[in-house]
C-alpha cells in the first residue's frame, strides 16, 4: 500500500513538471511572434487644408489711422468728449501788388509797425532819463499825431494814381484828416497833462445814461 501511495506522488511530480515546460514553450512561442512580426505599422492621420486669412488682410497704414480714431470716437461716447477740431494750417496767401497804388499802400503798411517800434522803444528809453522821464509818453502822442496825416497822404495819394478819386477829392480828404488829427492830439495832450476827472453825477441828461448803463450791467 506504501508502495502505491509513492508511485502516485511521483507521477503526480511529474505531471506538474511538463505543466511547466509547456507553459514555458508557449511563452517563448509567443516572444518569437513578436519578434517575427516585426515593428509596429505608423498610422498616418490625414487632417484638411487650412487656410489662414492673416497674411492676406490689408495691413493698416498710417492714412488710415485718422479713420480709425474717427470710428473709435463714435463708438466711445466718453472719447469723444476729448475731441477738439485741429485748427486749419493753411495760411492765406499774400496779396501781391497789381497797380502803382497798390505798391505804395503796400510798402506803406511794411514800413509802418517798425516807425512804431522805434517810436515805442524811443518812448521807453527816455522813460529811463532823470528828470525829464515823465515826458517819455509825448513820444507816441506825437508819432500818431503825424501818422494819422501821413496815413492820409499816402492812401489819397495811392487812390488818385489809381484813378479811384479825383486830385481835389484826395485834397478835401488829407485836409479833413488833418482837422481831425489835430483834435485827437488836443485830446491826447489834455488826457496826459490834466489829472483824472471825478465822476460825473447824474445830473440832467448824465442820469439817463447812468440808468441806462445800470440796466445793461444787470442785464449782463
Amino acid at each position: 500500500m506504501c508502495h502505491g501511495h509513492f508511485g502516485s506522488l511521483v507521477s503526480n511530480h511529474r505531471r506538474r513538471r511538463d505543466d511547466r515546460r509547456d507553459d514555458r514553450g508557449r511563452a517563448v512561442s509567443y516572444r518569437a511572434d513578436a519578434c517575427r512580426s516585426g515593428p509596429a505599422a505608423v498610422v498616418h492621420v490625414a487632417s484638411p487644408a487650412m487656410t489662414l486669412t492673416a497674411a492676406v488682410q490689408p495691413l493698416v497704414t498710417a492714412t488710415d489711422l485718422p479713420n480709425l480714431l474717427v470710428e473709435v470716437g463714435a463708438a466711445d461716447p466718453g472719447a469723444a468728449k476729448c475731441q477738439r477740431a485741429v485748427p486749419d494750417a493753411t495760411v492765406p496767401p499774400a496779396v501781391a501788388p497789381t497797380s502803382i497804388g497798390s505798391s505804395i499802400i503796400w510798402v506803406y503798411n511794411a514800413i509802418e509797425p517798425w516807425a512804431r517800434y522805434i517810436a515805442d522803444v524811443a518812448a521807453y528809453a527816455v522813460g529811463w532819463i532823470p528828470y525829464v522821464g515823465w515826458l517819455s509818453g509825448q513820444i507816441p502822442i506825437f508819432y500818431n499825431f503825424g501818422e494819422r496825416i501821413a496815413r492820409s497822404i499816402t492812401y489819397n495819394i495811392a487812390h488818385w494814381l489809381d484813378g479811384n478819386i479825383s486830385f481835389t477829392q484826395g485834397l478835401a480828404n488829407v485836409g479833413i484828416d488833418t482837422i481831425n488829427s489835430f483834435i485827437f492830439l488836443a485830446n491826447d495832450q489834455l488826457a496826459f497833462w490834466l489829472p483824472p476827472l471825478p465822476p460825473i453825477p447824474p445830473i440832467g441828461p448824465f442820469a439817463a445814461g447812468c440808468r441806462a448803463g445800470s440796466r445793461a450791467g444787470r442785464a449782463a
